[in-house]
């Protein structure tokens, strides 16, 4: 189940510090995936999630939108030889992906290699992330996904957090 009014980047997360309490107190305790920053105790955190399996059968949290630095993106595709704008500025748009429109930070469509770059590194750090519950293996498990970037096989909720 994913919840997505809110762009759970790092800097939405460090302004809105009552994030993991509140989500805790509407679903209750449970093991969750965030920012290594945040994670405090929990065991694995973005970037650390491929392998492991000790959430499996177990309903967890995954909670962040995993941006990387826009270098990053930039220096990959000129790494594979592609053509990119290097003054391409990420800016907040609307979207459209997998049947559901949204806003993200992402690159004007003009910039389709690099938001395709971008795209395919977050949406891979999130399937890792939701994939640690091990869903189509263990039956029963729910995973709870706050993010703003919508992954294909999560069902959107119109229930709605308020962080403030």
């Amino acid at each position: 189940m994913q919840y997505y009014n809110h762009t759970m980047s790092r800097s939405y997360v460090r302004e809105h510090p009552t994030v993991y309490s509140e989500i805790e107190r509407e679903l209750g305790k449970m093991n969750r995936i965030t920012f290594k920053e945040f994670a405090g105790a929990d065991l694995i955190y973005f970037g650390k999630t491929e392998g492991c399996d000790f959430y499996k059968g177990q309903n967890i949290a995954v909670i962040g939108t995993p941006h990387y630095p826009p270098f990053l993106y930039k220096l990959i595709a000129l790494t594979i030889g592609l053509e990119i704008n290097v003054d391409a500025e990420l800016n907040r748009q609307k979207i459209s992906r997998y049947g559901y429109e949204f806003e993200f930070m992402t690159y004007s469509s003009e910039n389709v290699v690099l938001r395709n770059i971008q795209f395919w590194l977050i949406e891979g750090e999130l399937e890792q992330a939701v994939g640690r519950a091990r869903l189509l293996r263990e039956a029963g498990a729910t995973v709870y996904l706050f993010s703003n970037f919508l992954l294909r096989q999560a069902k959107p909720e119109k229930f709605y957090f308020s962080f403030d």
